[in-house]
């Protein structure tokens, strides 16, 4: 089992860095060859479609979770009609989406000035929309995926959709630079994915059968006393990951989206590559608290928090040291001042918000994430209240405030409380074991690189800065964060100690 969740968080990893590095090819293209504007509609159709996730009513997690169990309890006849009856489900919520698309697109020029852009803008989103209705079905299977613990064979899917996606949407655009080729290729290579997945479901789970006599209106309620408070959590999140561009857009000028967006995609790679080593604990967890092995759960969370801060702390004290260098040389330096402070206010946010993942892991994974329902949709109030109040004043800067604010109440504060007091953790425990030496590894590798100072004006000088940074966090995080044990395991891996 532990080599299982190792291979799934390295391929989560493997498929966020690849993701990760092709956004650092495409983004300055995206940009350049679009023009501000036309990048500014893209990124702001993206947030709006970006809702109708909310429509699943947190449904997936829920399939995620109940796959994960019926798996373990080798219940085949009950996994099958949860997964008819959610695929109806999910079908249904399709069609729904299409509704919503056409009214959006209706009244889009009503809420943002386009420029010019309404008609284009107006059928970006239909077809955009269209193709997210798909996604409902379609997510089904790949949850099924997720919920087997077969991160692998999914990211495999992701990496050679997304390199060769890439590949000739990079080519397209210097033949035809519009948001219509944009379209076409996400709309084309999104399809191809989904095929894929079904014929992944079909062949890796031939006992998962596809069939209306499975369907069970009974085993609705049960679904959705789980998924309501999931459903929270994800209106919640989208929220406080995707209101911001939209808020922006409404109260500044929708140029100002580009520069904004250029922060906020930062940041949710930031956020997803720490998240797809937390996520594998949810199914991981899920299975160990249906077999009742509790103390299992109680190492798994403090292991988990230990390396998820310690990944949250590393990538933070990039973005703190070279962060604004690096946007000055990736997208030019008239991006690099605007979005400096804005990705440092982002970045801390997220950092408090990422050190709690593996709370949030545990309390998915435990069917108990009705408290944790409460705080994000706490935290999603305050943050847009927050935003639109302070945007008014303080413009952009104003609207990161007002992510990082509600981020430290609620994230960093509230539910660490909550997590000690539910699974009866104790304080003096999780600082000593999964805080202090994370902590202690990101100072001395701040104040180090602080005591060096410099520069980068270049992909060179930002590659010798970033590789000193790592070298430094790395060792320091040997020496004070990876137990013996821990030790022992990676070193026999690597082929340098006998276990």
């Amino acid at each position: 089992m532990i080599k299982k969740l190792f291979n799934n968080a390295f391929s989560n990893y493997a498929s966020m860095i690849i993701s990760m590095v092709i956004a650092f090819v495409m983004s300055p293209v995206l940009v350049h060859k679009l023009g501000d504007t036309s990048y500014g509609i893209w990124a702001l159709v993206m947030s709006i479609t970006g809702y109708f996730s909310l429509l699943d009513l947190g449904m997936n997690r829920a399939i995620v979770r109940f796959v994960s169990m019926y798996e373990a309890k080798n219940e085949k006849e009950e996994l099958n009609h949860f997964f008819n009856t959610t695929l109806v489900l999910y079908s249904l919520l399709g069609l729904l989406t299409v509704i919503f698309t056409l009214g959006i697109a209706f009244f889009l020029e009503n809420f943002v000035d386009l420029k010019g852009y309404v008609f284009l803008a107006k059928v970006v989103v239909i077809i955009v929309g269209i193709d997210f209705a798909f996604t409902f079905p379609f997510g089904v299977m790949y949850a099924v995926l997720i919920g087997r613990q077969e991160h692998t064979i999914a990211n495999r899917i992701n990496i050679s959709n997304t390199v060769v996606r890439n590949i000739v949407l990079y080519g397209a655009l210097f033949y035809y630079p519009s948001l219509v080729c944009v379209t076409i290729v996400h709309v084309t290579f999104n399809m191809t994915k989904n095929i894929r997945i079904y014929m992944q479901v079909r062949r890796s789970c031939p006992h998962i059968v596809f069939s209306r006599r499975y369907f069970d209106k009974s085993r609705i309620s049960s679904i959705f006393s789980y998924s309501i408070h999931s459903f929270v959590v994800s209106v919640s999140s989208r929220v406080i990951n995707f209101t911001d561009e939209i808020v922006v857009a409404t109260f500044l000028k929708v140029a100002d989206v580009t520069y904004y967006s250029i922060a906020t995609n930062l940041i949710t790679y930031f956020e997803k590559l720490v998240w797809s080593g937390a996520s594998v604990f949810v199914p991981y967890i899920s299975q160990l608290d249906a077999q009742n092995d509790q103390d299992q759960v109680k190492r798994s969370f403090f292991c988990g928090s230990k390396y998820t801060l310690l990944l949250s702390l590393y990538i933070f004290a990039g973005i703190y040291l070279i962060g604004g260098d690096f946007v000055s040389v990736w997208m030019g330096q008239k991006y690099g001042v605007v979005v400096k402070p804005i990705l440092f206010i982002l970045a801390l946010a997220k950092v408090i918000s990422l050190s709690q993942s593996m709370s949030v892991a545990r309390f998915f994974g435990t069917s108990k994430h009705q408290l944790l329902s409460k705080l994000n949709l706490l935290e999603a109030v305050c943050n847009l209240i927050l935003s639109i109040t302070l945007v008014q004043k303080y413009g952009m800067i104003g609207v990161a405030y007002g992510t990082l604010i509600p981020a430290v109440l609620c994230n960093g504060l509230l539910l660490p409380l909550i997590t000690f007091k539910e699974f009866k953790v104790s304080y003096f425990d999780f600082i000593i074991k999964s805080i202090m030496r994370p902590l202690a590894v990101f100072g001395l590798t701040v104040y180090g690189m602080l005591q060096i100072g410099g520069h980068a004006g270049s992909y060179i000088t930002l590659v010798f800065q970033a590789g000193i940074i790592t070298t430094v966090f790395l060792v320091l995080s040997i020496v004070l964060v990876v137990d013996s044990e821990e030790r022992s395991y990676i070193f026999a891996k690597l082929g340098l100690r006998d276990e």
